[in-house]
């Protein structure tokens, strides 16, 4: 049977994916493009654990293709263990893309992508996603690493393949990256990841005696929560902000509690842990401002997941969602001045203006989401012919 003739064959490499939650949207993003993607044959391959934990996942089988939604998932145990057995799986099986959801991960990018140069993961066409780390603000933690690995990973993608970015923006940032124009081999695919579809109406948040400012994210530098922190320590005022998230950094999450310490009195600060992504909604729903001070999201996944129910966002121009947030009478920051500034404003706004607030949030979104249209696959085999030139696929 010819390829066109079957559902294309894709296996997907990511350090993590469901039943994990902890390492953020990325599990979500990925797993709502498996699901989207109905016309491909899709196997997963990822680790056995989630962000920061020691025990397996409950339905990590070893060595065995696990049926998760629509994908068939291979859990991996750390080390080079079990990929002897992923790479007799995949070269029998025989993958028509290989799609790499990272540029510098080492088991999960950079390892299969070296196999596949070698010859050892043979496979048509190769799809990469960066994820947001080129952005400038993820660039530059951990700069002096990211640099030494950058000549070596430049040198394994000096080969015909296709680059998957969420925005123009990342495809702007995955240039400046490369440092020159990428090869002529190389092809583009710009789409952003499936976004969860508008409520049916924004929910309306309990009227209270003081306003709800809420982060949710992984707490590491590059989400900016003591950004946040330090925003509100002069401030003299009534609030509650409450701290949603997974400690990734643990030194990073001592600084935001000495930050913590230093807050005026009136301001009630409520951390309430990890949250599995079925709570998201909930979260931002209960909350009168979102502020989320990112150095940078390829599309920010908690962010559409904030619009959605029409919660008002306060972020940084780092990210996508700029154009939105402003249609939505949101605000785009540059800096802790405007974030107290508008933590201030908030404060002094009544329940119906709050309300109104949270409406047009709600239908910037549902107008965005709705002007999509149709969009197109990623995985289809016309998108992977002709490598010299650019796929149109554009927000």
């Amino acid at each position: 049977m010819s390829s066109e003739q079957r559902s294309i064959r894709v296996a997907l490499f990511c350090d993590y994916y469901l039943p994990g939650f902890r390492a953020g949207g990325p599990p979500i993003s990925i797993s709502r493009v498996v699901e989207q993607e109905t016309h491909a044959d899709i196997r997963v391959i990822t680790r056995d654990r989630d962000a920061e934990q020691t025990q397996p996942y409950s339905n990590a089988a070893i060595r065995k293709w696990t049926p998760y939604g629509r994908a068939q998932v291979a859990y991996l145990r750390p080390g080079v263990r079990d990929w002897l057995w992923v790479i007799r799986q995949l070269r029998e099986w025989r993958p028509d893309i290989l799609y790499f959801n990272s540029l510098q991960s080492p088991w999960y990018s950079i390892l299969p992508h070296l196999l596949h140069r070698i010859g050892t993961l043979p496979a048509p066409h190769i799809l990469l996603a960066p994820r947001g780390e080129t952005s400038p603000g993820a660039l530059n933690l951990k700069r002096t690493k990211k640099e030494f690995a950058r000549p070596f990973i430049k040198r394994l993608a000096n080969h015909p393949l296709t680059w998957h970015a969420s925005t123009s923006l990342e495809k702007a940032e995955i240039e400046e990256w490369w440092g020159r124009r990428p090869v002529k081999e190389h092809r583009w695919l710009v789409e952003t990841v499936p976004p969860p579809p508008p409520a049916l109406e924004p929910p309306e948040p309990p009227s209270r005696a003081h306003p709800q400012i809420v982060f949710a994210s992984r707490i590491d530098r590059k989400k900016g929560l003591r950004e946040l922190l330090e925003a509100l320590q002069d401030l003299d005022v009534h609030l509650e902000l409450h701290v949603h998230g997974v400690v990734e950094d643990k030194k990073y999450w001592d600084e935001c509690l000495v930050a913590v310490d230093r807050l005026p009195p009136r301001i009630q600060f409520l951390y309430f842990g990890e949250y599995a992504p079925t709570e998201i909604s909930s979260i931002m729903s209960q909350a009168d401002l979102f502020v989320f001070p990112t150095y940078g999201e390829n599309f920010g996944h908690v962010i559409a997941e904030a619009l959605s129910v029409g919660c008002p966002i306060a972020i940084p121009d780092t990210t996508p969602w700029t154009d939105v947030v402003r249609q939505s009478t949101g605000w785009v920051t540059s800096g802790p001045g405007d974030i107290k500034r508008i933590v201030l404003e908030v404060t002094h706004m009544n329940h119906p203006q709050l309300l109104t607030l949270r409406r047009t949030s709600f239908e910037a979104y549902s107008r965005w989401f709705a002007s999509r249209g149709h969009r197109q696959k990623l995985f289809q085999f016309d998108n992977f012919a002709n490598t010299d030139s650019e796929v149109p696929i554009d927000v």
